[in-house]
């Protein structure tokens, strides 16, 4: 099964977002986050889902639900930097995914 060819920016924004989210920023900064990567997460999980792609489901299903900005989940600042470098690795990973069935 092929995949359709999506722009990389669609894994490389959230990346980039949360690489600067590892930074000092205002409050804001953060709540712009969970709704970029949370959105990000749904729109890969919709597509995953229609493709027959379950445990990506789950994965990006369960990092939407981390990041969702309306049920906040609280975690101190040291900890969400973990997440943050988890989520890219995530990203990176399913980038990586996406483009081998591409080929």
């Amino acid at each position: 099964m092929s995949a359709p060819h999506f722009p990389k920016l669609v894994w490389l924004i959230p990346m980039a977002a949360l690489s600067v989210a590892l930074l000092e920023m205002p409050y804001g900064y953060y709540t712009l986050l969970r709704l970029l990567v949370c959105g990000v997460c749904l729109y890969l999980v919709a597509w995953d889902s229609e493709h027959g792609r379950k445990s990506w489901v789950w994965v990006l299903g369960g990092c939407a639900v981390l990041y969702n900005p309306v049920f906040r989940i609280h975690l101190d600042r040291e900890l969400w930097s973990f997440v943050n470098v988890a989520t890219i690795g995530l990203f990176a990973a399913h980038m990586w995914s996406h483009r081998r069935m591409e080929a």
